[in-house]
């Protein structure tokens, strides 16, 4: 897009979409474990970690060809996803208290042609 001196939008890119090979459906491949142990009559514990693969993530690649612009959608991607979390739970007399943390991390190769 190409905008003015005040901000307002003047014109824009057109572009063809195109598909660039088979797409596939992503999948995802999970699983997850978990243990919760009573520490004492009044503290239960929870320790749990999850793992997410993805393969066949859809891209979307703005490129810039002789003859026009064009926005190609591919199917390559891959992610993967971690996360480890602590939980505790307290019995206070009539009162629980609840505390937890997690901890999580994302990466994905989403990488153009």
């Amino acid at each position: 897009m190409t905008f003015d001196a005040s901000g307002k939008v003047v014109s824009s890119v057109p572009y063809s979409n195109v598909i660039t090979g088979r797409l596939r459906n992503p999948r995802s491949e999970a699983w997850n474990v978990e243990l919760d142990r009573q520490i004492l009559n009044n503290l239960l514990v929870r320790v749990a970690y999850q793992q997410r693969n993805t393969v066949h993530s859809v891209i979307l690649t703005p490129l810039v060809a002789g003859d026009g612009n064009l926005l190609s959608v591919a199917s390559r991607g891959r992610d993967f996803y971690r996360e480890f979390q602590i939980t505790g739970r307290y019995q206070i007399r009539r009162h629980t208290l609840n505390a937890s943390y997690v901890r999580s991390k994302a990466t994905g190769d989403l990488k153009r042609l």
